[in-house]
């Protein structure tokens, strides 16, 4: 069982059966593209058991973000797990209990050995040896906001009220959910509902969600039938190594669970190829804002590209969950070396530390709102921090760690941090200042950013494009990288790192371009980019290379016609084409080749590593604080040392808008864009900047995402952020 926050509920409940019991294969079929995809193959079956064989009242657990019902039962030393999928097929037999029960095939869901499970009729157990299980562990963190407790209740009992209370509403929040109503049970008084026969009536649902570590009870009545109900909220990392655990931290930046490329998610109902950190973050940052465009219909991105985003949305909802989840595998870890005082430790406990306040950055930057966890020994799930608060506590965390973090060039490998990873990222926060607590600094963002700028152990460079390709761990783009994950084509394949940013933005024919076969033509330009770089248009055709030497940048790495495959160049920045992916052109800034030409190992999964901390932002940090002070010529000479590495003529004047189209040269499609527009003025408000997803200006309240609605339903302390 993975290390993380469990929910022990323990259910009292002992009931050896007496009568025969029969699994046997049932005759209904459940499409497999309806579990998930055609990979997996589910067979249902059932469980019988004779009426009165179990209490009245029925306990099992819910999977609450698959609604997936699932009861678990022992025999001998093996467990057998039954799950029941969606609502459209439930069948109530009071005379009997019944579940559903799938294959190997994803995850384990089940240990009891079915071998012939396809072509056996019925399987008979020793009904002596089964019993309903008394204590039920479930992993449960942050980004679970609860789980469901199921009570299948005995008709002749249907006409009473079930009651239920909770002695801590401190401990846990507890709400209601049947038939036709939801009601709040944060308060420890008594809830009633009148479970009404027919149409499975019979069903109530109590949503269970931590909010502190601690221990509490609840209490179910209903006639003369009652249960008393522990719920400990504590933390178990002890099947996690510390190693374990420390790799978790880093690669989950763009992983997205412990079976690659898929198949065992961190994060639950939501496809589990986007749920990557850096993918969400891209897709939101990105896709909201100028420069690339997502042609798909996925779920949620529609209104991401609209600006109509609600607190429901999807990658919302992803997004808030994956960075708390991340910043639990960083906490369980700091929980687990706390003792440990080697000077190996404290660096590494100081990296953890740094990626802690990484996530956090996220959640200060695009949502503005949640809870500063520290530790899972104490956690307390129920205290929200504002963005003042959470800007004030990241800038504390970064400053208190650099005592730890090894000097610039002394770190142990280049996918680990340093000194100057802190600077920047610190310098990043200061930028953003007036944005995040309403008064800007750009003394302490120039500050740190200068450091960066001044440290021998890194330098930029020299060519710009190697930092985007197959072999930029080995051909000197690590000398730029202050942080970059690792991905490892044979050994770290996932959907949600550099395979997405490749294949996303490439079109047919590209493939010898990427050094992959796989072009999903889903993502590319939009005018405001390809307008950075050709301000009136060019009648330049082909590939990177001929269009760098058109745009007389190296940053332009764009393909308009490869093969018999050609891309437009829209004249409006409103084109309303958007789900023609050759409506503007095609990315070629990541790829799977390498500098001297070659392709990697794999030519499905890549190689390339994802760069997150650049030296370059160091200049441009510099550049646009000096601006705003009023030193225009040193704002200058920053950029153009940035111009210069790319072969673009010097600017000899400089204005406010200069500064944010440097930032897009440098930066277009890597996870910053949405920040840069907010902090600008650009995004939302009146401000008359339009694009391919703008056509009008919205409300200043999309500057900021909104805390997911199944968080603002289960912890009513929290405040939503204005306008949701």
């Amino acid at each position: 069982m993975k290390k993380q926050l469990l929910l022990t509920i323990a259910l009292g409940i002992s009931a050896i059966m007496s009568a025969q019991v029969t699994i046997y294969e049932s005759c209904d079929y459940i499409n497999p593209s309806y579990l998930g995809g055609d990979t997996i193959y589910n067979i249902p079956a059932y469980i019988r058991l004779p009426y009165g064989a179990l209490d009245s009242i029925k306990p099992f657990i819910v999977n609450s973000q698959e609604d997936k019902v699932t009861t678990r039962f022992k025999t001998g030393s093996s467990y057998l797990f039954g799950e029941y999928f969606g609502s459209d097929n439930w069948n109530w037999d009071f005379n009997h209990f019944d579940f559903y029960c799938k294959r190997n095939g994803e995850r384990d869901s089940f240990s009891l050995p079915f071998a012939n499970i396809d072509s056996i009729s019925y399987l008979s157990i020793p009904t002596q040896s089964i019993e309903i299980v008394d204590t039920i562990i479930l992993p449960f963190q942050y980004n679970r906001p609860y789980v469901k407790y199921g009570l299948n209740v005995d008709p002749l009992l249907s006409t009473d009220v079930l009651r239920v209370s909770v002695v801590d509403p401190s401990i846990i929040g507890l709400k209601s959910e049947s038939w036709n109503s939801y009601n709040d049970l944060s308060t420890p008084k008594y809830w009633s509902d009148q479970l009404g026969s027919g149409n499975g009536g019979c069903r109530s649902f109590i949503q269970i969600s931590p909010l502190k570590v601690g221990q509490t009870q609840v209490s179910l009545q209903m006639g003369n039938k009652s249960k008393n109900i522990a719920v400990i909220i504590k933390t178990d990392t002890t099947n996690y190594t510390a190693d374990e655990l420390y790799e978790r931290v880093f690669n989950r930046l763009y992983i997205t669970g412990d079976s690659l490329p898929s198949g065992s998610p961190d994060i639950d109902g939501i496809d589990e190829g986007t749920t990557s950190f850096y993918r969400m973050v891209h897709e939101m940052q990105e896709f909201s804002a100028d420069h690339v465009w997502w042609i798909w219909p996925d779920v949620g991105i529609a209104d991401i590209r609209a600006h109509t985003w609600t607190a429901s949305n999807t990658f919302v909802n992803g997004l808030y969950r994956r960075l708390y989840y991340n910043i639990h595998l960083c906490n369980a870890y700091l929980d687990k070396t706390a003792n440990e005082t080697s000077n190996q430790m404290k660096v590494k406990r100081a990296e953890v530390q740094f990626m802690r306040a990484f996530y956090y950055y996220y959640v200060l930057d695009m949502f503005g709102r949640g809870p500063i966890l520290t530790s899972e020994l104490n956690a307390d799930y129920s205290s929200q921090a504002n963005r003042s608060q959470l800007f004030t506590f990241i800038v504390n965390d970064l400053q208190t760690l650099l005592a730890d973090l090894p000097a610039p060039g002394q770190k142990a490998g280049c996918y680990r941090v340093d000194k100057a990873a802190a600077w920047l990222l610190l310098s990043r926060i200061y930028l953003n200042a007036e944005v995040y607590n309403g008064s800007a600094d750009w003394v302490d963002a120039s500050l740190y950013a200068n450091s960066v700028i001044q440290s021998s152990a890194s330098s930029l460079t020299s060519n710009y494009k190697n930092l985007f390709m197959g072999d930029n761990d080995s051909n000197g783009a690590m000398d730029e990288m202050l942080l970059a994950a690792r991905v490892n084509g044979v050994e770290t394949a996932s959907w949600g790192g550099s395979k997405y940013l490749i294949c996303a933005f490439s079109g047919w024919g590209m493939g010898e371009l990427t050094g992959l076969t796989d072009s999903w033509t889903c993502g590319r330009t939009q005018k405001r980019l390809t307008d950075l770089f050709f301000p009136n248009g060019t009648t330049a055709t082909g590939t990177a290379d001929s269009l760098t030497i058109a745009a007389g940048d190296d940053r332009a790495l764009f393909c308009n016609h490869v093969g018999n495959q050609s891309w437009k160049l829209p004249t409006s920045y409103t084109s309303t084409n958007n789900s023609d992916f050759y409506a503007c052109w095609a990315l070629q800034k990541f790829t799977n080749v390498t500098s001297y030409g070659g392709i990697q190992a794999s030519n499905q999964w890549p190689d390339t590593d994802l760069p997150l901390l650049r030296k370059a932002e160091a200049y441009l940090t510099y550049a646009e604080a000096q601006f705003r002070m009023g030193h225009t010529a040193n704002a200058l000479s920053a950029i153009n040392t940035l111009r210069a590495r790319s072969h673009a003529a010097a600017l000899t004047s400089l204005t406010e808008q200069d500064i944010l189209d440097e930032w897009g040269r440098e930066f277009y499609a890597e996870g910053r864009r949405r920040t840069d527009l907010v902090r600008f003025g650009k995004f939302g408000g009146t401000n008359g900047y339009t694009w391919e997803g703008k056509t009008r200006d919205f409300d200043s309240h999309y500057n900021v995402y909104p805390i997911p609605q199944d968080f603002m339903d289960t912890y009513p302390s929290y405040e939503q952020n204005i306008g949701y």
